[in-house]
């Protein structure tokens, strides 16, 4: 028997309660492009979160990694279409420009978020890094907006 096989048949002999196992990181959400997003909204009667990002924002990667690796965020985020947008991106993507979207949503601060419905009109936004538990309160209360009737146009 080999020392590391010795020393965990001695320890497993021992009766110590087993070492914590560290969970697994939460998967990042399933982010779409906007088009294939409305289109999808529309089919699952969701509302679509549009989370705008440009690259070099530190709080956008801070929401990236913390926020929305949150298990409970991502368990909130099933509830809705989740649409990731580089703000100043000229490349289009499913037909949309991320800086035509930008501007389109007069997004002027990183990160910002805006809850559409199905057709592309604003329920509700949030701008600014937001911590795991504002965020989904957040969510919650932009998704209970959604289920109001649309605003007549």
């Amino acid at each position: 028997m080999n020392g590391l096989m010795l020393a965990l048949s001695v320890w497993l002999a021992s009766g110590a309660a087993a070492p914590p196992v560290s969970p697994a990181p939460a998967a990042a959400p399933a982010w779409l492009d906007f088009g294939p997003a409305l289109v999808r909204a529309e089919s699952e009667k969701k509302p679509v979160l549009l989370q705008f990002y440009t690259t070099w924002c530190g709080y956008c990667r801070k929401m990236e990694q913390e926020t929305f690796r949150d298990p409970s965020v991502l368990e909130g985020l099933g509830g809705v279409v989740a649409v990731r947008v580089d703000a100043e991106e000229l490349r289009a993507r499913a037909g949309y420009r991320g800086a035509e979207l930008a501007d389109r949503y007069r997004i002027e601060t990183y990160p910002t978020h805006v809850m559409v419905d199905a057709a592309g009109r604003e329920i509700m936004r949030a701008v600014g890094y937001q911590g795991p538990r504002p965020f989904l309160a957040w969510l919650r209360a932009a998704q209970s907006r959604s289920k109001l009737p649309p605003p007549a146009l």
